[in-house]
């Protein structure tokens, strides 16, 4: 008998991944809004073995139908092996950096985000993850550390400098009242709970801070009644940074694809990629026929060196978990797979550098290719 979880996901895959849609935006040659997936952890291995159960081996996920693609390259400027700072860092900003380091060099000169260069242009920005929304990577979008712990300091970051219009994830424990009173004053409105984020008349909310768990959210087989999917944080962010005429930059993270990695656990790593990818069919579709609209999905590293290696004798039908081999419960230093549609997008083929994936988006926004 199959489990209620497993039922779902399988109705999920069959309708978001069962083939992929015709081109849904095209290229006019000019950019309003740069739309940015990062599967945190997430190597070309974690993408088949969730391709596999989702739909079997002759499938696709929603991130395999995009037009473009290519695989990054991802060390940092001190270790062949790169964590999440530094990665996130060199994608937010175009500049290698030390582990560690969130948005500046290892001697502390700071580099321009992307946020910071679409706020120049008059764009609206948001942060969506389902980590805290303070962790390395998200912090790499919008803040300037010396090291990616400094939690308070990140979010105080947010709030004098760039401001997200969209800030949606976990990580509670790190605003303390007069953090959240702070953010009340600078314009935001502040939920906690899935039930806030669905009934909120974002017509009325300047900016939005949803912070849905104490600490990191749930991971996607356990995530109550409380907690909105990352499709859901990402469609609520879509809706509220529509708003703005002049465009917006969206940076949406399945952050606990990486933890899932970390723990060597195949099941709740095939989940937080479903999770992924079903946010981005979700905001794929949600664009409909626009065409001035450039949508990347990358990862920043990958996670436990995972190997595919079975079943051997047949094919894995739709629902099967395949066999794997994990080589660390840390990072490594392969190269992650990036997928693009729109105007662009044509750039992203064969090999590039996570600093390069940094360039393509500053062009989209309107600035000049590095």
């Amino acid at each position: 008998m199959v489990p209620p979880p497993l039922k779902r996901a399988l109705f999920a895959s069959f309708i978001l991944f069962i083939s992929c849609p015709i081109v849904l935006f095209a290229d006019n040659g000019q950019v309003k809004d740069v739309i940015l997936f990062i599967g945190d952890g997430m190597g070309q291995a974690h993408v088949l073995a969730t391709r596999v159960f989702a739909n079997g081996p002759e499938g696709r996920l929603n991130m395999e139908c995009l037009e473009h693609f290519g695989y990054v390259t991802t060390y940092s400027e001190d270790s062949f092996v790169t964590d999440s700072a530094a990665a996130g860092t060199a994608i937010a900003t175009g500049h290698k950096t030390g582990n560690s380091i969130i948005g500046q060099g290892r001697h502390g000169q700071e580099y321009k985000n992307v946020l910071e260069l679409a706020r120049e242009m008059g764009k609206a920005t948001g942060l969506v993850t389902t980590t805290e929304v303070t962790h390395a990577t998200p912090a790499a979008f919008a803040a300037h550390e010396s090291h990616r712990e400094e939690a308070k300091a990140i979010a105080l970051d947010y709030l004098d400098g760039v401001q997200p219009d969209v800030i949606l994830g976990g990580g509670a424990w790190v605003w303390t009242p007069d953090l959240l009173e702070e953010a009340r004053n600078r314009g935001y409105t502040t939920v906690s709970t899935k039930k806030e984020m669905d009934t909120l008349d974002s017509t009325k909310s300047k900016r939005l801070l949803g912070l849905f768990a104490r600490n990191h959210m749930a991971f996607t087989t356990e995530r109550g009644s409380e907690e909105p999917s990352l499709r859901e944080m990402a469609l609520k962010a879509l809706e509220i940074l529509r708003r703005d005429p002049d465009g917006f930059f969206l940076m949406v993270e399945g952050g606990r694809i990486d933890h899932a990695g970390h723990n060597n656990d195949l099941r709740w790593l095939v989940h937080e990629v479903l999770d992924f990818d079903e946010a981005i069919g979700a905001v794929r579709a949600g664009l409909g026929d626009q065409n001035d609209a450039l949508l990347i999905i990358t990862a920043d590293h990958e996670t436990g060196g995972l190997a595919v290696v079975g079943p051997g004798g047949h094919l894995p039908g739709k629902g099967e978990m395949v066999e794997v081999r994990w080589a660390t419960k840390g990072h490594t230093a392969a190269d992650v797979p990036i997928w693009a549609q729109g105007p662009g997008a044509e750039a992203v083929r064969g090999r590039m550098d996570n600093t390069e994936v940094f360039s393509l988006v500053k062009e989209a926004l309107g600035g000049d290719k590095e």
